[in-house]
């Protein structure tokens, strides 16, 4: 499984539907992973949630329940099992998918905002399926800070700023001022 998968959704973050074919399987008829040799699914990374949602090979119809990275692969851990060489039409759940976009984006506008309000660092954040926390480097925030961010917040979301998305080269990416160093060299995405 060492090939790498085709991140699809990384070219495109709107793509919800592909074609691809199943390179690698293994598990059982109720319970497998897969390996596509290419993607539009997200894997849990980042603090974002995995993509779900469904594959279909034939006449059959197999749930995307998670997906994970193992180096440059992308495993889809499904409920059913599809023979490596078959082809797959892929089609991504869109309302979770966009909810975390959304939400992945928040949690980026919260950090700036806790930084440029209270001078906070975030350390870490986790989006999760009920809850999301955004861990920050003071153990206490005034509540009149609070209330800053949460209006700085509101105020580019008014002003509905675009975001872009670019994936800059190792010497480009030294000129920039980041929240932490990437834990890789390249395909890093700002």
């Amino acid at each position: 499984m060492s090939e790498p998968t085709e991140r699809l959704e990384l070219q495109d973050p709107r793509l919800f539907t592909f074609e691809a074919r199943v390179r690698d399987a293994r598990g059982g008829p109720e319970s497998a992973e897969l390996v596509l040799d290419r993607s539009a699914f997200y894997p849990e990374g980042g603090g974002q949630l995995a993509d779900q949602g469904v594959l279909y090979a034939q006449d059959r119809e197999i749930r995307v329940l998670d997906v994970q990275r193992e180096g440059p692969v992308v495993v889809h851990r499904t409920d059913g099992l599809i023979a490596p060489g078959t082809a797959v039409a892929g089609k991504v759940d869109r309302a979770r998918r966009l909810e975390h976009m959304a939400l992945h984006t928040g949690q980026h506008m919260l950090s700036r905002a806790f930084l440029d309000v209270a001078r906070a660092e975030t350390t870490s954040a986790r989006l999760g399926e009920a809850a999301a926390t955004l861990d920050l480097d003071r153990p206490r925030i005034a509540e009149r800070l609070l209330h800053e961010v949460e209006d700085l917040v509101n105020d580019v979301v008014d002003d509905d700023r675009p975001v872009r998305a670019s994936y800059p080269t190792p010497e480009a990416l030294e000129g920039l001022r980041l929240r932490r160093s990437p834990k890789v060299r390249e395909g890093i995405r700002v």
